[in-house]
């Protein structure tokens, strides 16, 4: 992900704004964040509605926390190339490989953005 030059680090993105947003929160901040000594954390929260698995990889979804409930809504996606979605996440939720759906109320890990 990162590329040692004689200058410096280089780290090459894609292109679609939810995919650059999802690749640099959880490549590059975590390096930058390592390279100063602190610590990236993940926190859970319970969903407020079930998610259907889609593909058996690493799924990020985003999401906004609700301060009434506590609970993290799922943010609405029309695709990677979604140019709105930082508008209105506040946090990147993970749906792991092996885990099937997800149900309400159920616990996730989530990166605050």
């Amino acid at each position: 992900c990162g590329y040692k030059h004689d200058a410096g680090f280089v780290f090459a993105l894609p292109g679609n704004p939810f995919s650059c947003m999802v690749t640099f929160k959880l490549f590059v901040e975590l390096f930058l964040s390592a390279c100063s000594g602190r610590k990236q954390s993940t926190e859970t929260l319970p969903l407020s509605q079930g998610r259907s698995k889609k593909v058996q990889l690493d799924e990020f979804f985003p999401v906004k926390i609700s301060s009434e409930t506590g609970k993290l809504e799922m943010v609405e996606i029309n695709g990677s190339g979604d140019i709105r979605l930082g508008l209105h996440a506040d946090a990147l939720a993970l749906h792991p490989a092996l885990a099937g759906d997800l149900y309400a109320e159920e616990r996730v890990k989530f990166y605050r953005l």
